[in-house]
């Protein structure tokens, strides 16, 4: 994990300006979503994945997620850690020593509420994680206790998806699982 990305984290002088929708420029590049699931093209079509991280870079994009957001659905270990791998190195390739690289993850469907914690270990060389449109804290109430009491030194970014109800916005769980943006 860089130390350099949580300084960077700190500096609340300049905005950080990361990648945009990879799925979007995948489904450009001929990604078909009804047979074909995004994270599979890191070792498919790696060049194409290579090309979406160097155009983001080239509109300025300090900080790249891998092509990972699918990632927690992978249950097959050797194969997840195939794709987690090639998905690292095809965004720090991209990168560049003087842009970030953080790990993409997407919600965990189910019961599966340790599903994070084992993810921490498999993703090398990345200065922190994303985890992107979560729809509660349950999931993440598990990562982030794994987090203090292994004194883990990892940036933890996350981000919710919400929906308007009667009451104003709530995370997708709703109540009780959810959150109001302004608890977050």
């Amino acid at each position: 994990m860089s130390q350099r990305f949580r300084d960077r984290l700190m500096s609340v002088a300049v905005p950080l300006v990361m990648d945009g929708a990879m799925g979007t420029e995948l489904i450009r590049q001929g990604l078909d979503l009804r047979r074909d699931n995004p994270i599979d093209w890191n070792l498919s079509h790696p060049n194409q994945v290579r090309q979406i991280h160097a155009g983001y870079v080239d509109a300025g994009a300090e900080c790249l997620l891998t092509n990972t957001f699918l990632i927690a659905s992978v249950a097959d270990p050797i194969r997840r850690r195939n794709i987690i791998r090639r998905a690292v190195s095809l965004a720090r390739e991209a990168a560049a020593p003087d842009r970030f690289v953080l790990a993409s993850i997407g919600p965990v469907l189910g019961s599966r509420k340790d599903a994070y914690v084992g993810l921490l270990d498999e993703f090398a060389d990345v200065d922190g994680f994303l985890f992107e449109t979560q729809s509660g804290t349950e999931s993440l109430d598990v990562l982030f206790d794994h987090v203090r009491r292994h004194d883990l030194n990892v940036p933890l970014l996350v981000s919710f998806a919400f929906q308007r109800s009667g009451e104003g916005y709530r995370t997708v769980a709703g109540p009780g699982g959810g959150l109001s943006p302004t608890a977050v």
